[in-house]
């Protein structure tokens, strides 16, 4: 999950681009194809081929819009990226999107894709139809403890010794998406959620609760999937370590083309790429 900005892929192929500078100028200069077709020499025959090249240049190269929960945020840039580079389609990403995405697509946001857990999914956007059946399975990635930098670093390689960091916290922070369910839950598995509710402070999504760790003061803990609080690294959030086995949590990412999307095609062939050729840039990004 990154910070408050408003994350976007945008590309544009040069290579296209600069092949029609090419053939505008040979047809203006009176030139031939690259096949040996004369050129018309018409004014009027110039502009209406010239208007017809830019027609087909723009209807070969669509940008779609991805809504995404942050766990998916490291590798997901990239796989957009790489679309991009293979079909020369536009990849628009805004993410930790969860349920606030889905109030933003009753609020007709135009959407194509939606990448979130296979919770979020179920519980967000299967009602009402908001997404298509099926979808691409992603990977997993599991949850971690986090402290801002310059805090105590907590033990929590047992289920006995995480319980004991939560206790010993003046303040554990989560999300209200599934990250932040799947961590009230495990306390209420070890007995100490009503001890620990008092204390307990909700955020929207993970850029809201990772800044609320760097402004802290107190003896802190906060809880978000691996991948998302590694994207805060290099701002001072310090990673205490995954969950052990037997207190963990993997969530599914899920790929899903939005049902209202006007591009279903070329929705259904980015979440294809999302679950093979681009799948190993998510894996090598946190993703298993």
């Amino acid at each position: 999950m990154s910070a408050s900005k408003s994350p976007a892929v945008r590309y544009t192929s040069k290579d296209s681009e600069e092949a029609a500078k090419r053939k505008s100028k040979q047809f203006f200069e009176g030139g031939k194809y690259e096949d040996g077709e004369l050129f018309e020499q018409g004014l009027c025959g110039k502009l209406s081929h010239t208007v017809f090249m830019m027609s087909a240049s723009a209807a070969a190269r669509v940008e779609i819009t991805v809504l995404s929960g942050g766990a998916a945020e490291p590798g997901l840039t990239y796989v957009a990226e790489a679309f991009h580079k293979e079909t020369g389609h536009t990849v628009r990403i805004r993410y930790n999107m969860g349920e606030r995405g889905r109030k933003l697509m009753d609020e007709g946001l135009a959407v194509d894709v939606v990448v979130a857990t296979s919770h979020s999914i179920k519980r967000n956007f299967r009602p009402e139809g908001r997404v298509e059946e099926g979808g691409v399975s992603l990977g997993r990635v599991g949850l971690g403890m986090m402290v801002r930098a310059g805090a105590p670093v907590p033990d929590i390689s047992s289920a006995a010794a995480l319980r004991r960091a939560v206790l010993d916290a003046d303040a554990v922070l989560n999300t209200e998406e599934t990250s932040g369910l799947c961590i009230e839950d495990m306390l209420k598995t070890m007995d100490i959620f009503a001890q620990v509710e008092p204390k307990l402070i909700r955020h929207r999504n993970g850029p809201e609760l990772m800044d609320r760790v760097l402004s802290g003061s107190c003896k802190e803990v906060a809880f978000l999937p691996i991948t998302a609080i590694l994207t805060y690294k290099e701002k001072g959030i310090v990673l205490a370590g995954a969950l052990p086995d037997d207190a963990q949590t993997h969530l599914e990412m899920m790929a899903v083309p939005a049902t209202m999307s006007n591009k279903k095609d070329i929705a259904w062939e980015f979440v294809r790429f999302c679950g093979g050729p681009g799948k190993p840039l998510l894996v090598a990004n946190g993703l298993k």
